[in-house]
Parts: structure tokens; sequence; C-alpha cells
């Protein structure tokens, strides 16, 4: 037995190690976490005030006018068997934090699944628990609660200890936010102190505000998974942070809109990634977040003039600094303090001083575990760190215009934002104008749903189904989403009269296939939905076939086939490539060359030496021989002698993939914008480009990246890159892939404690359930793709350490794989991508 644990005890030894060897080799990495966190700001102190045994599972915390502090102490949150703390939790009060040994007394004790509390100026600590929020006072000030008021309550069968009532924030003028999580689907009813109610289910997450004695409860906006932190700045601005679904990160910092919806909705599934689901604004009528933040961030509050949040599975402390976006913002992360494994930063509290303390909830276990630490946070000076919470803008302050006084003409604008501030006066707004469907706008035509929806009357019949045969893909997918969240079956053979119409917006057509999925009772046999994917097939086979549609058309819908989809009619796909010369040809010969089967290649052999088909086809199939181009080495040698250049570029570069990393005089020396720019003025072949981005032996772009429907998801999409940026960003982007990371791309470095090296990006987070997994600890799962689309799944148990990147996984010195033709080809299928 003392064998086993000396042999455990060496082997982790040496496994740190290994670490730290590991994490010092890697120079972009992060410096490996250890047991005391790491500043990163010089003029910031860190220590410790307090911890286990004084304070156990600490969450929220607040400071009241007096400088006492008050702190959740968690025994609820997944109480093991035979616990030995406390049943119910506690609200532990430090009236002199500056002590050298703190005294804790208990404020208040007896709730169940306590998460966040606030003090008010008024005297109040406002307290929201998974299923009350309530507030507390001291009225003879001996340190003891001795008045309670239950402000509002949720009656629901949900009981999951943290997706009920979270955040709070006080506004002393108008009253208090808060949030609600998902609730795992259940219906709920919320129910104010004054008997006003609302209920829903399903829906995911919102947010709320109700007057500061329990009065006048109202919704504020919705599409959220679990809004742990709230804060408001001084010019009335409110955030958000909460967690992810499963399968979509980054978790999100959200500037919340009254009316505004966020995207996500549980009815639709856990993982984030269903057509009817957003996060990011990616479906009409939904708002896009400020920034990605770090895993598992748990509260988000104004500190010396910008926002910081604790990123409880990230193991640090990020700060925002905001950037104008139309009517609202962007920001930039900055990590200020980093720790290891055995720091898990919870809940803000600051000082009228200036100090900052928070609280650690140290181990990665759910389950309280009667461990916990409290940190406060000293500045050198009162400059350091400190910035100017920024005015309203010229854009915010004209939504706040609009708030008042809406227009329809707003309505129509590319902001969302400014759309959302006249949805906003229009719903509170004692009449509506009456308004000429017909003359409206895409736009307006959807922010005109937005607003029925939102008010009491709701979205009639015959304003759904206009809007379901409206002409624009943006409006029936609002109308379409209406449907399925509403459950309005009796609009199923409007969807199915649509569905062969919608084949060339792929984005619409899942939301419609999605929909009539949805209307299928829960248990329904796997069986209905392969059919439904058969009779979608079918659908799409009857668009490519049909010749009173043109060859575009034809093409959309044939690139939205699966491979299950055409596997079948393989020699009808075969076909179209040999024989079609239209744009329908060339969707073909893509979808054979990209399907990975080597058995398609003679096929595309045959192609590639049909001298009657266009040239950019043959160039295409020549492309896809390098995946075997050992088997067609003598095809590929005939095509590299061919008169036409696209072929013979292409059979060259798969015969000698290392022909491009030669040396080339007119390649810039260095990662020269500038230069660049100028050896790039010529117009580059878009066609050449899209072959490089996707070939087998190029710059391995579609590994990580998608392209009308074609490549992997690791990166962003950039099947419209060209409308989102300039050719300038495009090229700096390519040749300086790590200068601007989107928080959701940021790769990291993990080591596990078998000794497993992974390195590329969090794809996605699932638990498994007591049955697939006994043991909790292992039940959470967290997926790593790497920059060649590998993926790796793994117990988030098994983590040693991580640590994030400074640079893309994309790969470095492309400009130096690449002859400044290709360069300039690739930038150029980049630039017309829109």
């Amino acid at each position: 037995m003392i064998h086993s644990v000396l042999s455990r005890r060496i082997q982790k030894v040496l496994l740190v190690l290994i670490a730290c060897l590991f994490f010092l080799g890697l120079a972009q990495a992060e410096e490996p976490p250890e047991d005391v966190p790491q500043v990163k700001v010089e003029g910031m102190q860190l220590e410790l005030v307090s911890e286990n045994p004084e304070i156990v599972t600490p969450i929220g915390m607040t400071i009241d006018e007096q400088g006492w502090l008050y702190v959740i102490e968690s025994h609820t949150h997944f109480q093991p068997e035979n616990y030995s703390g406390p049943k119910t939790d506690r609200i532990l009060l430090l009236k002199n934090p500056e002590a050298e040994n703190p005294e804790w007394e208990t404020f208040y004790e007896g709730s169940i699944y306590t998460m966040v509390l606030k003090a008010h100026p008024n005297g109040w600590i406002y307290v929201a628990t998974r299923s009350e929020l309530f507030r507390l006072r001291d009225s003879d000030g001996d340190g003891k609660s001795d008045e309670y008021e239950l402000l509002a309550h949720l009656d629901t069968t949900g009981n999951h200890p943290h997706d009920g009532l979270s955040g709070i924030a006080i506004n002393p003028k108008s009253g208090i936010y808060f949030g609600l999580g998902e609730n795992l689907g259940a219906p709920y009813k919320l129910i104010a102190k004054d008997g006003s109610t609302l209920s829903g289910g399903g829906e995911g997450g919102n947010i709320y505000h109700i007057q500061e004695d329990g009065t006048k409860l109202e919704q504020i906006a919705t599409g959220f998974w679990n809004p742990f932190g709230l804060c408001l700045d001084p010019q009335g601005r409110l955030f958000e942070v909460g967690n992810d679904p499963s399968g979509t990160p980054p978790c999100r910092l959200v500037h919340i809109v009254k009316g505004g919806d966020y995207g996500f909705q549980y009815r639709y599934g856990r993982t984030g990634n269903h057509p009817l689901q957003a996060w990011n604004g990616e479906l009409p009528g939904t708002l896009p977040f400020v920034s990605g933040t770090g895993e598992a961030p748990c509260d988000v509050a104004l500190i010396r003039g910008s926002l910081w949040v604790t990123s409880w599975g990230h193991n640090r402390i990020e700060r925002y600094l905001l950037e104008p976006k139309g009517a609202s913002w962007r920001a930039r992360m900055e990590i200020l303090i980093d720790g290891g494994e055995t720091f898990r930063p919870v809940a803000f509290a600051e000082a009228a001083d200036g100090t900052v303390y928070f609280s650690d909830w140290v181990d990665r276990r759910y389950e309280v575990h009667q461990i916990g630490r409290i940190w406060r946070i000293r500045f050198q000076d009162e400059e350091v760190l400190r910035t100017k919470s920024p005015e309203l803008t010229e854009a915010e302050i004209e939504a706040q215009q609009l708030q008042e006084q809406p227009t329809l003409e707003a309505l129509a604008s590319e902001d969302p934002y400014l759309r959302q501030a006249a949805i906003a006066g229009f719903i509170g707004a004692d009449t509506l104008p009456k308004i000429d469907w017909e003359t409206l706008g895409p736009w307006q035509k959807v922010s005109w749903l937005q607003v029925l929806r939102w008010r009491a009357e709701g979205v009639s019949d015959p304003w759904l189904k206009r809007a379901l045969m409206d002409e624009d893909s943006r409006v029936q997918l609002y109308a379409v989403r209406i449907v399925a969240d509403e459950g309005r079956k009796d609009f199923e053979t409007i969807i199915n009269r649509i569905l062969p119409e919608s084949v060339a917006s792929p984005q619409l057509m899942n939301a419609l296939v999605a929909t009539l999925q949805h209307f299928e009772p829960e248990g329904t046999d796997p069986r209905t939905n392969r059919q439904l994917d058969r009779r979608i097939g079918r659908i799409l086979w009857r668009a490519i076939d049909n010749p009173e549609y043109s060859p575009q058309m034809r093409a959309a819908a044939l690139r939205q086939l699966l491979p299950e989809q055409w596997q079948e009619e393989r020699k009808q796909m075969i076909a179209l490539a040999k024989e079609e010369s239209s744009e329908l040809g060339e969707a073909a010969i893509w979808k054979l060359a990209g399907s990975g089967d080597l058995r398609l290649l003679p096929a595309l052999s045959q192609v590639a030496r049909n001298e009657d088909l266009p040239v950019q086809h043959r160039a295409i199939a020549t492309m896809a021989l390098a995946a075997n181009r050992s088997e067609y080495r003598e095809v590929l040698e005939e095509l590299s002698k061919s008169s036409f250049q696209e072929i013979a570029e292409e059979a060259t570069r798969a015969l000698h993939p290392d022909l491009t990393k030669r040396s080339d005089p007119e390649r810039p020396k260095s990662n020269d914008l500038a230069a660049w720019l100028e050896v790039l003025q010529s117009e580059g072949d878009a066609k050449a480009g899209e072959r490089l981005f996707f070939s087998p032996l190029g710059p391995s772009c579609a590994q990580c990246h998608r392209h009308r429907e074609r490549g992997a998801e690791v990166g962003p999409d950039l099947t419209t890159i060209g409308k989102q940026l300039d050719r300038e960003r495009i090229l700096m982007a390519l040749l300086e892939p790590s200068r601007d990371i989107a928080p959701q791309y940021r790769a990291e470095n993990i080591l596990t404690e078998e000794g497993q090296v992974l390195n590329g990006v969090v794809a996605g987070h699932h638990n498994l359930s007591a049955k697939e997994e006994p043991d909790r600890e292992r039940r959470e799962l967290i997926t790593i793709v790497d920059a060649k689309g590998q993926a790796t799944t793994i117990p988030v148990a098994d983590i040693l350490f991580r640590s994030e990147l400074k640079t893309s996984i994309m790969p470095q010195g492309l400009h130096q794989q690449l002859t400044v033709q290709e360069m300039s080809d690739l930038l150029q299928f980049l630039e017309d991508s829109k």
C-alpha cells in the first residue's frame, strides 16, 4: 500500500517535471500554472485573506456601505453522501476584511442552492437562490439578519443546483436585474411579490427586471444558457456572462438590451448547434455578443473602469476593454491573473478604497468539498489598470432616442442594436402604426415580427403565413423560428410546401427540416428522422434534375446533399461531373473531390483528361488526384504537360508538393504588409485560389475552415469573409494569423495526467450520464480539435495542466510556403467570397 502511494507520488512528480519542460519548450505558451496564481500586471498585488477551514466553497460575495464583506458559503451544491458540513448554505460576514486574523460571523443560514448576493445602498442585501429572490437586512447592527422578504419565487419541477435564478445587478434608481438559467427546459412560473407572473419553458435563460420591493416583474431579454453574472456601468449599460452550450464555445460576454434575443433555446438541445439556435447573431432576429470569454465565467464586474470576469474553467481573471461597434460594443481581452487547476475564481466585490476581493472555489469538483479561499487584490497606485468607463456613443444616444420615438426607417438599419432599439420602442408603444407589408424591406419585416411577438397580441396567423411565403429567406427564416418555437403544427402544411423552394438557401432549408423534426413527438423512432433525411434527399435531387431551375439553383441544391443522400446516387453524381459543363457539373466534381473516397478517383481521372469539359472542371479533378498521387503518377505526368496552365499547375503541384517552398525572388523577405500589398497589386485567379484552399497538398485551409458547405468547422466559416474584411485585413490575417484571434478560436496546450499532450481549439463539452460513467468526476468531457482537424475527447478530470496559446493553430509563415502567385490567387478567392 505504501509502495503504491509512493509510486503515485513519484509518477506525479515526474509528470510535473515533464509538464515544466513541456511548457518551457513552447515559447508561445503561458508559464505552467502553479499553486499560487500568477499576477500578470505590474503594480498589482495578490494576497490571501482567508481559507479553509475558516471558510469553504465560497460563491457569491458583496461589500455593503459600511465596508462589511458578505460571502455565500455553499453546502448544498451537489452535496455528497455522508457530507459532514451544514445541511443548508450560509452567508458569512467579515466586518473587518483588513484584519490580520479574519473573524467570520454567520449573517444568515437556511437557504438551498444559493447563487449570488448584492448589497443595495438602501441597506438590504439581495440574494438569489436557485428558486428564490429575496432580501435580508440587519436592522440593529449586530451582524445578524433579522428581516427577510421574499421578492419572487420560481414554481417549477426543475431542481438542478445552478440553472435556476442567478445573477443580480442593482440600479438604485430603477430596480433589480436578475437572471434565470435554462432550467433543463422544464416549464416554470416566475411569481413576484405583487402577484405579477411570467411563465415559460424550453426557451433557455432569460433576464428580468423587478422593482426593489418585488413589484412590476418584466422580462428584459432571452436566449441564454445560464446567466451567472450581471453588472451595470455608470451609463446604465447592462452586461452578462454565462455558460455556453456544450457544443458551442465560447462562453459569452453580452451587452443586454431590452427585447434582445441572444439565440440559445434549450428546447432544441444542449449542444447549441441546432439550425434554430444562434450564439453570435447568426439567425435573423438575434443579437451578437461583445466577446467570447474564458471557460465557465461566473461573474462580471465593473472594476477600475473596465469589465473584469472570473473564468472558473480557465483558472484565471480576465479584463475586457470595450471598443465601439455601432450601438453596441466589442472587447479586447487581457489576462490579469493566471492560476493552475486549484485556482477557481467565482465572484468579485470591490471595496470603497478600490481594493478588490474575490472568492475561489479551489477544486474542480462540482460537489461541495469543504475547501476554499478568499483573495484580495491591492494596487500600487491609483493609476494601475485605471481606465474610464466609456461615455455613450452617438449610436447609443440614437438608440436611446429610438426607444422613446421609434421609426419604421430604423427597423431597416444594418446595425442590429439600432434595429433592436426601435423594436423595443414599438414593443412599449400604446398603439402601433399601420403598415403596408409589401413596401417593407427584409429587415423591417423581420423587426416587425419581433415587435408583434413580444407584445401581448403576438403574431397572428395571417402575419405568419405572409412571412412564410415571403420572397426573402431572412423573413421566412424568422417566421419558421416562430412556428417551431411556439409549436404551431397547423403551419406544417406550409412548411412542407415551401421546403422544395428553399434549396437556394441552405440555412432556411436546414431550419425547415429541423422544424419538421421538432414536430415529431419525443421518443419517435430514429427511423423517422432517417426517413425525413431521405425525403430531403429526394427533394434536393428533384431540384437538381429540374431543367426549369437555373444551373446556379441546381448547384446550390447539390451542395447541400449529405453523403448518405448521394452515395446511393453515386452514378448520377458521376454522370453530372462527367457530362454537365455548367456550374452544376462543377459542384458535382467538388462533391466527388471532397468525399475522401479513393474509389471515386477513377471517375475524377476521366474528368481530368476529358478535353470536352471546361478547363476549370478538369483542374479541380486534377487537384483531387493528389490524394493518391503514387497511383495516378502517369496520369498526373501527362496532365502536367497540358497546354492549359490551370491543369498543368495542379498536376505539377501534385507531383512535386515541395516545389512552392523553393525561393521566390518576388516574395518579400518578411511579413511586411506594405511590401506584400505592393507585390500583390494585380488581381489573382480566384478559381486557382479555391483549388489551393481545398487541395490535399496545399496550405490545408479546409482542414479547419468551411466554405460554401465544404470543409471543417474548427475555425471560422469563410464563405462570406470578403464581406466582413477588406483585402488588406484578409492579407494581414494570412501573414500574421496570431495578430487577432477571436476568443472562440484561441488554441490551448493541454497535458493530461497520463502524459498525453494536446494542442488545439476547444470544440465543445458534454456530460456523460451516471449510467455511462459511474464516477461523477469523470463525466464531464472536453473535445480538442488540432490543426489537422482531428478531434480528441478526454475527461476534464484527466487534465493536469492547460495553458492558452498566444499563437493561432493556423500555420505560421504561410507566405513562405506559397509562391507569390499562389498567395495572390488565395487572397483573390477569399476577397471574392461574399
